[in-house]
């Protein structure tokens, strides 16, 4: 994630680890490591062999990392929603939606949502 999506957290994501991409020297914390560079924190993650990454957010990581994804697990939001960030576009002919499921609105998420896997196709 970017530095903006960290610093918009309110806490920490339980059972998480938090990579944070920033050119700005980090603030110290305990529960986040720090990359100046896309290409640092990939290195990192060959390095550890993980398998998978999630990205999720903001929009400048969203667009940097696109053209490396192979899988997108989108949480549609079903509401007009103010804000400065949107997921970038992509070609609807490039990825194959694998799982689809609503959520109404309740007690833990006020708007209602869908959850979308995709897997790219080419």
């Amino acid at each position: 994630m970017g530095r903006k999506t960290f610093e918009s957290l309110p806490s920490t994501l339980p059972g998480r680890r938090l990579w944070v991409l920033s050119t700005q020297p980090p603030k110290p914390t305990t529960h986040a490591q720090f990359f100046p560079s896309i290409e640092s924190a990939l290195e990192a993650a060959v390095n550890e062999k993980l398998d998978v990454l999630y990205v999720i957010g903001g929009g400048k990581v969203f667009q940097q990392l696109m053209p490396l994804a192979d899988e997108m697990r989108i949480s549609k939001i079903l509401a007009h929603v103010e804000g400065d960030v949107r997921f970038p576009s992509y070609a609807l002919a490039d990825w194959h939606l694998r799982f689809e499921q609503y959520f109404p609105a309740d007690l833990r998420s006020p708007l209602p949502f869908l959850h979308q896997h995709w897997t790219r196709i080419a």
